[in-house]
């Protein structure tokens, strides 16, 4: 089964750090790109070869619960007791969508769909919102898991859409690569188009909303390849005028939304190292500091300090002057971290090769 993450060139062989867990769990996990979420005092996790796993909240044991048909990237979204899980990656045009029931341990439904599933759904109170890749983006109705409307494409291009989208009034707004290369806004209720903003890059980024402004990253990169000085353009776009308020060029890039500390501020990690503060009202950028090595993952904000784990492991942590950012703690995790890092009860999980580690 092929899994996008080997395809790293710079992934190599490690020692594992001493808080990860027994060689042969990990070595049963195998890797994983995205966090895991809780539920019911555990966790839910989805390796890449697409087992849905539950364990305890230190990793001391894990037990397969699901088996997708696919390998998945796709993070995983719980909605009362339901989970979401997607599954393919950018070569599927066939894959499956599947609502696990965690309490009964499962299947509540699963819908076979014309693409693939790299992110997590959007949901609502009554619907489901997914992205799916080639094929555009549909509603489901949450019940039943029943088809609401699909929009493939558009007037202005082909959908693709590989981001979760967001919800703004009475719209769902996301990105669209590769054709169609921009933000688009779909009525929520019949998903006809109620906005398109055209960019110059495709938007490959995730993206993040703070209050009317949608935030992400342009870029021809991709995670093929590994050319981690390919820039790439943040913008900012008012979905009240509907209008682009910001570009700004980029030495590097990044999948990940911009980290939002506030209204105002946003944290980027790029692949060339460069951690960035960006102020959102007029793009004016703060030099945080640079890594060594490439950063794949998305940066973190912890007890103060503005934090990045680089491809090959090393955690950088900086704090904020009156002047400058001051690097205060500067370690090496001794394994290779890349996709999202999430945070569940204290612990930070960075996904591994082999599992998380936990820090």
């Amino acid at each position: 089964m092929r899994v996008l993450f080997f395809t790293f060139s710079l992934i190599i062989s490690f020692l594992l750090a001493a808080e990860s867990t027994s060689n042969t769990l990990l070595s049963q996990i195998g890797p994983v790109l995205t966090p895991p979420v809780e539920y019911n005092g555990q966790i839910y996790f989805m390796a890449t070869t697409g087992v849905l796993y539950k364990a305890d909240y230190a990793l001391a044991k894990a037990e397969k619960v699901f088996q997708t048909e696919k390998s998945s990237i796709a993070p995983i979204l719980i909605d009362e007791s339901v989970a979401y899980l997607g599954e393919g990656i950018h070569e599927d045009i066939k894959t499956n969508f599947y609502a696990f029931d965690l309490q009964k341990e499962k299947i509540k439904f699963q819908l076979s769909i014309q693409g693939h599933i790299e992110r997590a759904p959007l949901i609502t109170e009554h619907a489901i919102y997914l992205g799916l890749g080639p094929g555009g983006i549909m509603a489901l109705d949450k019940k039943n898991g029943r088809e609401i409307w699909r929009i493939e494409k558009i007037k202005q291009g082909k959908l693709h859409v590989d981001a979760r989208p967001v919800v703004y009034n009475e719209d769902i707004c996301f990105p669209s690569i590769y054709e169609f290369k921009g933000i688009v806004c779909l009525n929520h209720k019949n998903g006809k188009p109620a906005f398109f903003l055209e960019l110059g890059k495709s938007p490959k980024s995730q993206v993040v909303l703070s209050g009317k402004r949608l935030v992400g990253m342009a870029m021809e990169a991709n995670m093929i390849e590994t050319k981690w000085e390919s820039p790439a353009a943040l913008y900012v776009i008012n979905l009240a005028s509907k209008k682009k308020e910001i570009e700004i060029d980029l030495r590097g890039y990044s999948f990940s939304a911009p980290l939002l500390l506030n209204d105002e501020e946003a944290f980027v990690a790029l692949s060339t190292g460069d951690l960035l503060l960006i102020q959102l009202s007029d793009g004016k950028i703060s030099y945080i500091g640079e890594m060594q090595g490439p950063i794949t993952s998305n940066p973190f904000f912890k007890d103060g300090a503005y934090c990045a784990i680089s491809i090959m492991g090393r955690l950088a942590c900086f704090t904020r002057l009156k002047e400058k950012f001051e690097l205060i703690r500067d370690q090496s995790l001794v394994q290779n971290i890349i996709g999202e890092i999430g945070y569940i009860n204290d612990k930070f999980y960075a996904p591994s090769r082999m599992g998380y580690l936990l820090f």
